[in-house]
Formats: structure tokens, sequence, C-alpha cells
């Protein structure tokens, strides 16, 4: 079993580490603790290498169900063009 497979950024190097460590020997499912893009970002990956069920938090299916695939590559993501400006809170160094 295997909880969260990471950013979607290293998917290709996380098939392979779960690969090596496996040595040879099956993974059973995937698990998901939640679905922020760094915890569920290698899902597609590894079910393609592995071919196994992914299992996601409850009343997350639907959300797995209609899930983009067409979203923007987040290694070619740019910031939004707006200034922030952080506010020391009184009392805090």
């Amino acid at each position: 079993m295997l909880v969260d497979t990471g950013h979607v950024v290293h998917a290709e190097q996380t098939v392979a580490l779960v690969r090596h460590a496996l040595r040879g020997e099956p993974l059973a499912r995937i698990v998901n603790t939640h679905l922020h893009t760094d915890h569920c970002g290698g899902n597609a990956a590894l079910q393609r290498a592995f071919g196994v069920p992914i299992i996601v938090p409850p009343g997350n299916a639907d959300a797995v169900a209609s899930w983009d695939t067409r979203a923007p590559d987040p290694r070619h993501h740019r910031p939004a063009q707006r200034t922030l400006h952080a506010r020391r809170h009184a009392g805090r160094r």
C-alpha cells in the first residue's frame, strides 16, 4: 500500500522510487489522505504503472470523477501579477 503519491511534477520519479522499493512485489493499493495536489498528483502515473485501485477520503469520489486532467501543467504556472505586503503582528518579531 502507498499512502499519498506526491506532486505531479515528481510523478515519474515517484513511480521509479516505488518500483525500486517494491523490488518486484506488487503494489496493492494507493490511499490518499486528502486531495491536495502535493498528496494526489502522482495518482494517474502510479495507477498507469501498477494498475491499482485508489482509495480517497469519504465524500471525495465526485471530485475525483470530475477531475480535470486538462488543467495547466504546474511547472509552467505563472504567479498572479500582484504585490503582496506582509505586516508584523504587534508583539511578534
